[in-house]
């Protein structure tokens, strides 16, 4: 399925998505750890890699449900073609 997007309405998505926002909370962690002391003169490459981290084992984005024709519709369509069929 093919569908047209903009530059900026594929960055509004990916900053709204499950794997920037696990990211950008690991790369949070990383700043705590900066500011502690933890991480040392190596900070930028503890940052960076705690947001790789974080949006690599961040859940896919779901997929749409397929859309199902109402069940009633169904019913109709179920009835008119069994009257066809008893005409014969």
């Amino acid at each position: 399925m093919a569908t047209s997007r903009t530059a900026a309405g594929k960055a509004l998505a990916y900053l709204e998505s499950r794997k920037n926002i696990a990211g950008s909370a690991c790369g949070l962690v990383g700043l705590v750890l900066t500011f502690t002391g933890v991480a040392g003169p190596y900070w930028p490459v503890v940052v960076a890699g705690l947001y790789g981290a974080g949006a690599l084992i961040a859940p896919p984005e779901r997929p749409a449900p397929p859309d199902f024709p109402d069940p009633s519709a169904q019913l109709d369509e179920l009835r008119a073609t069994s009257r066809s069929c008893a005409a014969i």
